[in-house]
């Protein structure tokens, strides 16, 4: 047997239904998954979420390192913030992204638009930002063709590896 391909689930945690439907179904189709250890929307534990999403943020980064694909759990089109930095890596990467919903623009009633989820500036990494321009309609920006923003580099919490990703 092949060795098989493993998928990184990427998205918001208020999706655990959803996420552990995409677990379920890419396990019978024979992946090896990889999704979030924890769920910080778990308002059940008691834990310090603030002092360790870093460090899990950063572990999930290492995850899509080790994954073939990605898969962003979006019910209704949500992409947040956390996931959003999760695709500009994956695309840097060159990892094949699916999603799970169709991405729409914040206020399609607005816009008449939908989005294909990346920047209508760069065409290269996830919009993070839509905005009405005069001449061009409604615009979705990626963090860094956006004038304000800028997306970080993956920290170096966990690398302690040697690996130079």
């Amino acid at each position: 047997m092949d060795r098989p391909t493993i998928v990184c689930l990427c998205g918001s945690g208020r999706f655990r239904e959803e996420f552990e439907q995409a677990e379920f179904d890419a396990t019978l189709a024979g992946k090896i998954v990889l999704t979030i250890g924890c769920n910080t929307k778990d308002i059940a534990r008691d834990v310090d979420w603030q002092h360790v999403k870093p460090m899990l943020d950063e572990l999930h980064l290492r995850k899509i390192d080790m994954a073939d694909e990605v898969l962003v759990i979006n019910p209704g089109g949500y992409i947040g913030e956390s996931t959003s930095r999760e695709i500009a890596y994956a695309n840097k990467l060159g990892k094949p992204i699916k999603y799970t919903h169709q991405v729409i623009a914040p206020n399609p009633e607005a816009s008449g638009e939908v989005s294909d989820g990346f920047c209508d500036q760069c065409n290269e990494r996830p919009a993070t930002h839509t905005e009405s321009h005069n001449s061009h309609g409604i615009m979705s920006l990626c963090d860094e063709c956006h004038p304000l923003e800028s997306t970080p580099e993956p920290s170096s919490i966990l690398r302690n590896t040697g690996d130079k990703t």
